[in-house]
């Protein structure tokens, strides 16, 4: 989108209180990423239209209005001037022009007044129109809150893209230590999706394609028991390894983020690893449990799919290869509907790894070694073997 949209949109909404900026930020960014150039684009055209008609309009509706109460008075149909009169003339006229000046400040202030409240209706219209919604005029005594709330939702949405599209730095450790037994990748493609972000979206979405269900975009994820690790950037931290990794051993590698300052659903990360046509699609977690003690790995898979009949054997294969490689105790497999990640993308090979619990103090020590972090590295290139 070009530059000058963004910019002339971002001068539009730069009139609303801070506080009204945030309301219905949520509700507006689950409009598809594709779609949000054109939202700002047709918000910025239709604004620009609106307000450039009703400032050629709203002039003459006022002129003869104030023309007629404030008409100068009728001069004697016969006089005799002199220079007195034509004195008293001269500062009647000076005077006259004083009025006319002050009367049209206040003309071009009322019109300017009338125009911008007009305007706000116009920019509800259309924000309303996209939404699908009726629109809720605004009167003299100042914008709505629905209003306010869907333009600041649109400013968040400028502000989440260019934040998306600037640079972010890599922080990949390449090249990584390779085991002597290292495996042969070469010609496969593996999808990996480092779990949560650094911000919860809190905008909703369905639970899978055929549900009513909805929940959280995507969340922040658990935090450690002990040293307060973040799981979303443990997540990344194990994903960036395994993927320098199973580079190294000539696999192609797809990676749904390698930032944690980011806006990814879990819909949208199951679709780019469709998208990808890779030969296996893994969602690495360190997940949160009730109980402290509970610490190991855990596989999840697609309760349904094409790949039913055979997702259990293999996860059990990736659980056990991880669980071995890090010392601890392979928890087992489940087949589950709770997860949208998992949901979305049942019609490729799809795992959730549960590399350990972070809610268990000696995992969550163990999962920030680097050592560890490259042992599930491995493993996760011997589980590929499994299915060249």
């Amino acid at each position: 989108m070009p530059e000058e949209y963004l910019s002339r949109f971002k001068e539009i909404l730069a009139v609303l209180p801070p506080d009204k900026k945030k309301a219905l930020h949520a509700k507006l960014k689950t409009l598809p990423e594709d779609d949000r150039n054109g939202f700002i684009k047709d918000f910025v055209l239709s604004y620009e239209n609106r307000n450039k008609k009703k400032k050629e309009d709203k002039p003459q509706e006022k002129k003869p209005e104030v023309r007629q109460e404030f008409k100068k008075p009728s001069k004697p149909a016969v006089k005799v001037e002199t220079k007195a009169d034509e004195s008293s003339e001269s500062e009647m006229g000076q005077h006259n022009t004083y009025v006319i000046l002050a009367l049209v400040s206040i003309i071009c202030v009322g019109i300017l007044i009338g125009v911008a409240i007009k305007n706000r209706n116009d920019i509800a219209d259309l924000v309303s129109a996209i939404e699908g919604e009726s629109a809720i005029s605004s009167d003299a005594s100042g914008i709505t809150g629905d209003e306010s709330a869907a333009l600041a939702a649109a400013e968040a949405i400028a502000q989440t893209e260019m934040t998306t599209n600037a640079p972010t730095p890599t922080p990949t450790p390449s090249p990584v230590p390779l085991a002597d037994d290292h495996p042969d990748l070469t010609g496969l493609v593996v999808v990996l999706d480092p779990g949560h972000q650094e911000e919860t979206d809190y905008g909703m979405e369905l639970l899978d394609p055929d549900s009513t269900i909805t929940k959280y975009r995507c969340t922040s994820g658990a935090i450690g028991v002990a040293a307060n690790v973040k799981e979303y950037e443990l997540t990344l931290q194990i994903a960036l390894i395994t993927k320098a990794y199973l580079e190294e051993c000539g696999a192609s590698v797809v990676i749904t983020r390698e930032s944690n300052n980011v806006t990814l659903s879990n819909q949208e990360r199951a679709n780019l690893a469709i998208a990808s046509d890779p030969d296996v699609f893994i969602r690495i977690h360190c997940d949160g449990a009730p109980d402290s003690s509970c610490q190991g790995v855990k596989v999840y898979v697609p309760e349904s799919g094409s790949y039913t009949s055979t997702s259990g054997r293999m996860a059990d294969t990736l659980g056990n290869l991880v669980a071995e490689a890090r010392g601890t105790e392979y928890l087992g497999c489940q087949a589950t509907g709770l997860y949208t990640g998992l949901n979305y993308a049942d019609s490729i090979r799809s795992f959730q790894l549960v590399a350990g619990f972070i809610s268990n103090s000696e995992d969550e020590k163990e999962l920030t070694e680097e050592d560890t972090q490259l042992a599930i590295a491995g493993a996760i290139a011997k589980f590929c073997e499994t299915i060249k």
